[in-house]
């Protein structure tokens, strides 16, 4: 079929062919049939952050996990939507992830190894260079013992009590250290839209052989490593980053053809008053979820047609620990090396 003219106003200025052309794209991308208008409406309205009612949030949300789970094949945005809407009350606190959706980045393998190699090097340093008998772990501002707890990868707690190291005289201690890694490039893949920055935990096993009276062998004979993101879609404070989950989704996912986009987004972008920049770029979608938390709602699902019934709420997604060495060989992190005396003392 041709293009037909579009000069003919049609209601608010759209015209009603050119809106018919977009119902089966709609209808195939998003799993039901929604009026295309209001549809580029409500993504206009949160590329620019603005208000939206409960219901249009979860027409959205609904329309989205259709759209992740069966164009994008993003089994855990979609997972991660879901869970946190928490259908019939019937999620638990916490979901458990593989952590091949994290190994898989390059990126994070690289940001990983240098972000807890700094912590872990300090932290050997530290108890090497003891002549005291100071208990560690401690507070690096004050000197005094500072106990606390670490969470497993399984959501229990670990508790770390103060204790002498026996790194200088030689020995084996285990260190824990835990670090944020931010997942990049943003929204360029799946962990990177649905999770931005990562914590990651870490068991170490640490063994110190003294060769002289100022040097030792150090090795690490065991290194587990797991991570964890407190899933709130708690928005960002930051100024130019008002979110933080971004999805791959504007005006143009939706539509069939480029052109039918194209004179779509212009004609809605006249309308509202809504910028061409702001309609194609990654919508954040975070203060809307937020929005929904701890509260009760029963509704249709727009995309099933079941009465559904959510108890929106964060939760822990917790990512399966893995082996250290094992998936990050190329990082330079050193299983065994030698260290000195002065390379001991800790940087003032």
């Amino acid at each position: 079929m041709s293009e037909p003219a579009l000069e003919t106003p049609y209601e608010k200025g759209v015209n009603k062919w050119l809106i018919d052309q977009a119902r089966p794209s709609i209808r195939k991308k998003l799993g039901t049939d929604y009026d295309p208008e209001k549809l580029v409406y409500l993504l206009g309205v949160v590329c620019e952050s603005g208000p939206l009612r409960d219901d249009e949030v979860l027409d959205l949300a609904e329309m989205f996990i259709f759209l992740m789970e069966n164009h994008l094949n993003w089994k855990l945005g979609a997972q991660v939507f879901r869970h946190y809407l928490n259908e019939g009350n019937q999620s638990g606190a916490t979901l458990f992830v593989a952590n091949s959706y994290l190994l898989s980045s390059p990126d994070f393998r690289k940001d990983c190894c240098i972000s807890q190699w700094a912590v872990v090097e300090r932290a050997i340093k530290e108890r090497v260079s003891d002549t005291t008998g100071a208990l560690f772990p401690r507070d690096r501002t004050t000197g005094e013992p500072k106990p606390g707890f670490v969470t497993d990868d399984m959501g229990q707690q670990i508790q770390i009590i103060p204790a002498p190291s026996p790194l200088r005289t030689g020995g084996t201690e285990v260190i824990y250290a835990e670090t944020s890694v931010r997942i990049t490039p943003l929204g360029e893949t799946e962990i990177a839209a649905t999770f931005n920055h990562i914590g990651v935990t870490s068991k170490i096993t640490v063994q110190s052989t003294k060769l002289t009276d100022t040097s030792w062998e150090i090795e690490i004979k065991d290194w587990t490593s797991w991570g964890w993101d407190l899933a709130d879609f708690n928005p960002s404070d930051k100024p130019n980053s008002p979110d933080i989950q971004f999805f791959p989704i504007n005006v143009g996912t939706f539509f069939g053809a480029p052109w039918i986009e194209k004179k779509v987004t212009n004609i809605r972008a006249n309308q509202f008053d809504i910028s061409l920049q702001c309609l194609d770029q990654l919508i954040g979608f975070d203060k809307y979820m937020l929005q929904l938390a701890n509260r009760q709602f029963q509704r249709t699902n727009i995309v099933t047609g079941l009465t559904v019934h959510y108890f929106p709420r964060p939760f822990y997604a917790r990512f399966a620990k893995w082996d250290f060495f094992a998936e990050t060989a190329s990082c330079g992190v050193p299983q065994k090396y030698t260290i000195s005396e002065a390379a001991a003392v800790p940087a003032p």
